[in-house]
């Protein structure tokens, strides 16, 4: 009983962990677009001075988004206490890329 209830947390961990790697890599790519795209679509709007979201901030999220979707690919050939600690450092990088780029 004890090893149904341990498989399913790592389930519910690793989930989670994918989850904000998809979410960082889609929110990264989207901010990476929006470097290049947001002084062409916003030049005639009055807001000349737009450059767009900080490289250094959409990297960092589409950097740890790429990492973890990379280790979700190669999860499956490791032992359960490795993908528990590739999750729960997917997730404290996941945490941290969203301080950096969002609440700093």
């Amino acid at each position: 009983m004890v090893g149904r209830a341990t498989a399913r947390s790592v389930r519910i961990l690793e989930a989670v962990a994918g989850l904000l790697s998809a979410g960082l890599l889609m929110v990264g790519l989207a901010l990476t677009a929006a470097i290049f795209l947001a002084p062409a679509l916003v030049g005639g709007s009055g807001f000349e001075a737009a450059t767009g979201p900080r490289p250094d901030r959409a990297l960092v999220q589409l950097a740890v988004g790429l990492t973890g979707e990379a280790a979700r690919l190669f999860r499956h050939r490791l032992p359960t206490p490795a993908r528990v600690a590739i999750a729960a450092l997917i997730l404290l990088a996941g945490c941290a890329a969203l301080w950096w780029g969002w609440w700093r």
